[in-house]
């Protein structure tokens, strides 16, 4: 599941919202994939320059590693606020 409907929407408007969620963990997927290993707060700067929330990043993450597409390493940043975060890298078959 892309969208985690916690405000119980229906309708048009959960489908909007399911689609938007889709569009974002493929962006994030193939940004990934390209910069190789980086954290959440940076793809959220760099991808989308702020625009969206930090959370929509750290879900799209969350589901992609869930589904077997990326994978968390041992390596970290600093994060927007001071403290380390860990990096994620996209993962193929000759990682797994």
């Amino acid at each position: 599941m892309n969208y985690h409907n916690t405000t119980n929407e229906g309708g048009e408007q959960l489908e909007a919202f399911k689609e938007k969620a889709k569009t974002q963990d493929q962006e994030v997927l193939r940004f990934i994939k390209d910069q190789f290993v980086c954290s959440p707060s940076y793809v959220w700067k760099m991808l989308y320059h702020q625009s969206v929330p930090l959370t929509s990043v750290r879900r799209a993450i969350t589901n992609l590693t869930k589904e077997g597409k990326l994978m968390k390493t041992q390596s970290k940043a600093v994060g927007p606020y001071g403290r380390p975060e860990y990096c994620w890298k996209y993962c193929d078959i000759q990682t797994k």
